[in-house]
């Protein structure tokens, strides 16, 4: 473990400053991230603002993607008070597989966020047979 290693022992073993390598470029994760570096101390927020940047800062584009594809789908208010784990088993259908069939059977479209019609036929599209009207 980092704790078990001396200052000094830790930072010639790890050798590490607040950047990282993402998608191929080097990028500081706090300002002159380049020249602090990681100490034991320090170990936890070196892996804070590395998640930061993996997860969420150099994808940026993508989840503004999502969620503007999202919201052309759904109205935002039906989103409201969803949690993030509520979110995901949305998006990820949970733990074991959805019948389509069986969702198909529950629910039912009103489009009241007013997305067109090729919209949302490429959405229904996604559950790969017809979806009734």
């Amino acid at each position: 473990r980092s704790s078990d290693l001396g200052k000094e022992e830790f930072l010639s073993t790890y050798c590490l400053h607040f950047e990282a390598t993402i998608a191929g470029n080097l990028v500081e994760l706090i300002p002159n991230g380049s020249k602090i570096p990681v100490t034991p101390d320090r170990v936890k927020d070196y892996v804070r603002h590395y998640a930061v940047q993996v997860m969420v800062d150099s994808v940026k584009g993508e989840l503004s993607n999502l969620r503007e594809g999202l919201k052309s789908i759904i109205n935002s208010d039906q989103l409201q008070g969803l949690t993030a784990e509520d979110f995901q088993l949305l998006l990820s259908g949970g733990a074991s597989n959805v019948s389509v069939q069986r969702l198909k059977t529950v629910i039912t479209f009103n489009n009241a966020h007013g997305c067109t019609k090729e919209t949302f036929d490429l959405f229904k599209s996604g559950f790969g047979t017809s979806w009734p009207s």
